[in-house]
């Protein structure tokens, strides 16, 4: 249908112009989502589902509407919590769909006075997008989870966030009478009637966080040294170049994470050999001969491309993917490895493997690494090291490092495969903590198992996490990767640290029973008063 090819064009267009510009604006995150579903409307098998039912006799919008359904019911009905939580994705590409076809205008995001913070059911990524860029004062939804896209950019944008909160919330908005009102995310309550002096002390509160970033900001290019004399490095997790001169500006020491599968997504065809070295070498200027990891292609059934259809399995997190795909796709390591080995200096270059489950794979992959900088005729070859994502590998990490140059810790994976808990399910996700003592063992286990024979960093959510990333540092962990933004805030909270001190407690955290307990007794130890993350929370008067 020529009307159904037009409209899928122009979102398309539309998609990868917000891509772009998120990018520019160094929304990593953001662009993530908008390349994801770009790749989700490109999907033949999507197109040719809506062709058949116009064949049918449907109307452009009517078939294209009716496809989309169906596929939302299908990932709902998946018994998935990972697939099922992306149905709101889903509804949110239809929801541009329909205003193409039906020549509507969109509706726009209401108009927000200033310092306002806004309740609502729950928002879509591209709600939450419209909305801060009026710059919102916080966020409070009934629905969602902490690591829902909607929490994830609303991290991403600095906007104090609570999800999770109930249908009580909004109820309860209704019956506001005040002028103000008062989030304190860190608390994780919502003042409706807050007293004058809640909003004296708030206040107060706010000019001291303002005057402690304008400090970091200033010393940000300076190292990370602890009070008791460890420089830790605190480096960026970045999704490509742009991104990487934004870190290198925040004052960045190299590069954690460079997520290459940002490359792979909104496109009908892997990239070639040429696009990958070129962006690539970008991000290694960008930092100037630091550092840079690039994660090789971490691709899975949770999140198909167009041009690489997975099987659809039962549990996509246990299947293919990471460095398990290359398996069955070599020919897309072999061009990645390809555009790698071309980038200047080196030396410089670190490249990481994810999902990595035994030593075996690790030695796979250097081998092939090392036959090809042979046949390239290179005189050096970048390091070859590990993510740190599932069990066996932290209780495997001796044998690890006799392969590696290098472990990393994907906190976020590991916690969710420690405990058995799906971080995209909103009923879990306040218990998905990595400061449960369990986690916190693999993580101990990790760095005893590199014994300073390779450095060990981590590059989850838990390396920017007030309470967490201290502790990381006490347990030996040599490197820290963070969003741009927070290098600052990161260093100078590394330069207040005494990490002997904290580690003269961790066998007593280590003892304690729960993630909840951990967080408390931390709390006490480091009398951290920090900006926190989005949580989840049942609706709190305070």
């Amino acid at each position: 249908s020529p009307r159904l090819k037009q409209a899928l064009n122009r979102i398309s267009d539309d998609l990868a112009k917000a891509e772009v510009q998120a990018t520019h604006q160094g929304q990593v995150a953001e662009a993530e989502i908008f390349a994801a579903h770009g790749a989700w409307l490109e999907d033949p098998n999507l197109v040719a589902a809506a062709e058949a039912r116009i064949s049918d006799g449907r109307s452009a919008g009517q078939a294209l509407r009716e496809a989309l359904d169906a596929e939302a019911e299908r990932l709902a009905a998946n018994g998935n919590d990972l697939l099922a939580a992306r149905v709101a994705d889903l509804r949110d590409l239809q929801r541009r769909v329909m205003v193409v076809l039906s020549d509507d205008h969109q509706e726009a995001a209401p108009e927000l006075p200033e310092d306002a913070i806004l309740v609502a059911e729950d928002l879509t990524p591209s709600e939450l997008v419209a909305v801060a860029d009026q710059h919102p004062a916080g966020l409070c939804l009934a629905g969602g989870g902490t690591t829902s896209h909607v929490a994830i950019l609303a991290r991403a944008r600095g906007i104090p966030c609570l999800v999770a909160m109930g249908q009580e919330l909004l109820e309860a908005a209704h019956e506001v009478s005040s002028e103000s009102v008062m989030l304190d995310a860190e608390e994780g309550c919502l003042a409706l009637k807050p007293t004058p002096i809640q909003l004296a002390e708030m206040a107060e509160r706010i000019e001291v966080r303002r005057q402690q970033a304008e400090t970091a900001r200033e010393a940000a290019h300076e190292p990370a040294t602890t009070l008791d004399g460890r420089t830790i490095e605190v480096c960026a997790n970045i999704g490509g170049a742009e991104e990487a001169r934004l870190a290198a500006a925040s004052g960045a020491d190299g590069v954690g994470l460079l997520r290459s599968e940002f490359l792979f997504l909104g496109r009908d065809s892997a990239p070639d050999e040429f696009t990958q070295r070129e962006e690539y070498q970008a991000a290694l200027t960008a930092l100037g001969g630091k550092p840079v990891i690039i994660r090789t292609l971490d691709i899975g059934a949770d999140k198909q491309l167009p041009y690489l259809r997975l099987p659809t399995v039962p549990n996509p997190a246990l299947g293919v993917r990471g460095v398990r795909l290359w398996q069955s796709q070599p020919n897309l390591l072999e061009t990645q490895l390809r555009a790698l080995l071309g980038v200047t200096p080196l030396k410089a270059l670190h490249i990481m493997l994810p999902m990595v489950s035994e030593a075996s794979e690790l030695r796979e992959v250097r081998q092939r690494l090392e036959a090809l900088t042979a046949e390239l005729g290179l005189s050096e070859r970048p390091r070859l090291g590990a993510m740190i994502e599932v069990p066996s590998a932290a209780l495997c990490a001796a044998s690890l490092a006799d392969e590696a140059d290098f472990l990393s810790i994907g906190t976020n994976d590991l916690t969710q495969y420690t405990l058995a808990m799906d971080r995209e399910d909103p009923a879990l996700s306040s218990r998905a903590d990595v400061l449960h003592p369990a986690v916190l063992r693999l993580i101990q286990a990790s760095v005893a198992g590199a014994a300073k024979r390779c450095s060990v960093g981590v590059c989850g959510s838990a390396a920017s996490d007030e309470l967490a990333a201290p502790l990381l540092v006490a347990m030996g962990v040599d490197e820290l990767s963070v969003e741009p933004a927070r290098i600052p805030a990161v260093k100078a909270a590394l330069r207040r640290l005494d990490t002997a001190a904290l580690a003269a407690n961790i066998p007593e955290l280590l003892a304690l029973p729960d993630a909840v307990s951990v967080r408390l007794r931390l709390g006490e130890l480091l009398a951290l008063d920090d900006e926190a993350s989005p949580i989840t929370t049942p609706f709190a008067r305070c």
